[in-house]
């Protein structure tokens, strides 16, 4: 399932950067980032369990133990980079008039990076430190910041709403509608991913509490058949909710399904543009005429040289009529 789960977000990933035109440059790079990681996560996570079923952990446990930190990377990465998208969408509200024409955001988006690699070894140096304690930890932190997010998501959507409906009637520039209806569209995006994310963090962290389950199953508790409902149930939902979220986002944002029927669809394709794909027979093409050049003769039939002067074309009438 996370490999099925894999291809989806990098399906996603994919269109999305065909379609990057469509956002602010830094919330193109913030989000591509965000699935990119979800990406990294996931295939961690299935190259762990795959060794994990094939009983390769004492085989091969260095590469487990690598594959297993990464993954661990890639859940502490994922949501200081919602964090910094939310962050964006605020300025992007603040300075609605000016925003689109503002320079910088590769320097800002470099920056951003920095910081969050360093705050995330950081939580990975004390995980590995304290053991689970700060995993657990950061479980409820997360959803506390995912709560506070929600709120203030809904805040930007306001905002943007009544500034939308406010200026229907006055005389503004393009630039500040394109803006406004920029900012509700993502926001909308940034909620969506934020609903699903906090949903498997109030799954994972509710398992945890009710029962002790972890991301991996615990090899010495098998008999014990609470746990393993547990564990199972837990796993599915958590792997049905990572499926369904990047067909939710992709039949919910007009970009994404855009670009995915110009893609898949060839009746869509056909239908947009019928002269760029519409297949014509080159030996139904009608014949494009030769381009000739026209020829000047006088009463008698004899051709007329353009070249030649006045003078010298009646000298040559002259001798011919003698």
């Amino acid at each position: 399932m996370s490999i099925l789960n894999c291809s989806l977000i990098f399906l996603l990933s994919y269109i999305h950067l065909q379609c990057h035109h469509s956002f602010h440059p830094l919330f193109s790079s913030l989000f591509l980032t965000a699935l990119l990681t979800y990406i990294f996560d996931s295939a961690s996570l299935a190259i762990c369990g795959c060794l994990d079923l094939f009983e390769y952990t004492k085989t091969f446990p260095d590469l487990y133990n690598i594959f297993d930190l990464l993954e661990r990377i890639s859940y502490f990465y994922v949501s200081p980079i919602l964090l910094l998208l939310l962050f964006e969408r605020t300025f992007a509200t603040i300075l609605v008039a000016t925003y689109e024409y503002s320079y910088g955001w590769k320097a800002t988006f470099i920056f951003t990076q920095i910081i969050t690699v360093f705050s995330v070894g950081l939580l990975c140096y004390f995980e590995m430190e304290m053991n689970s304690i700060v995993e657990n930890l950061w479980s409820y932190f997360l959803f506390c910041i995912y709560l506070s997010m929600y709120l203030a998501l809904f805040i930007l959507l306001v905002v943007n709403r009544r500034q939308i409906i406010a200026l229907q009637t006055e005389k503004v520039t393009l630039t500040l509608r394109y803006q406004l209806a920029e900012n509700v569209k993502t926001i909308k995006m940034l909620s969506i991913f934020l609903l699903f994310d906090t949903m498997i963090t109030l799954i994972d962290l509710g398992g945890f509490i009710a029962y002790g389950i972890g991301a991996h199953i615990d090899n010495e508790r098998i008999d014990d058949v609470v746990y393993i409902l547990f564990f199972t149930g837990t796993t599915v939902v958590n792997c049905v909710l990572e499926n369904i979220f990047p067909f939710i986002l992709l039949f919910t944002t007009h970009a994404y399904y855009r670009k995915f029927l110009r893609i898949f669809d060839r009746k869509y394709r056909e239908k947009e543009s019928p002269f760029d794909h519409a297949k014509v027979k080159v030996h139904q093409l009608a014949p494009v005429p030769t381009k000739q050049s026209t020829k000047l003769r006088n009463v008698l039939g004899a051709e007329i040289v353009m070249q030649q002067d006045t003078n010298r074309y009646f000298e040559n009438l002259k001798e011919m009529w003698k």
